[in-house]
């Protein structure tokens, strides 16, 4: 899985408005968001969980804010897991086809 390059040197617009990156399906019910978004004048990355309210999506308590300097670690991080869960899901086809 190819990550891309962390954030460096973004400038949050002069608007508070969250810059969507991605999103994509939890369960029937929720989504997951991953934005740029501005806190007291900081950018930081969000991952959070979303939850359908209505017929609106909003946001939980569920999720991370990472300031940019951050980003790459994360990045890192989920290289490593996916690793592994590729290890977990190769030995579950050799252990179904045993």
């Amino acid at each position: 899985m190819i990550m891309p390059p962390p954030l460096k040197n973004f400038k949050m617009p002069k608007t508070n408005t969250p810059k969507l990156i991605d999103e994509f399906s939890k369960n029937n019910l929720e989504v997951i968001r991953v934005q740029i978004t501005n806190f007291n004048g900081q950018p930081l990355l969000d991952v959070r969980v979303w939850i359908l309210k209505g017929e609106d999506y909003i946001p939980t308590k569920k999720g991370i804010s990472l300031r940019l300097e951050q980003v790459g670690a994360l990045r890192d991080g989920i290289a490593k897991a996916a690793a592994e869960v590729d290890k977990l899901l190769s030995s579950k086809k050799c252990n179904r086809m045993q």
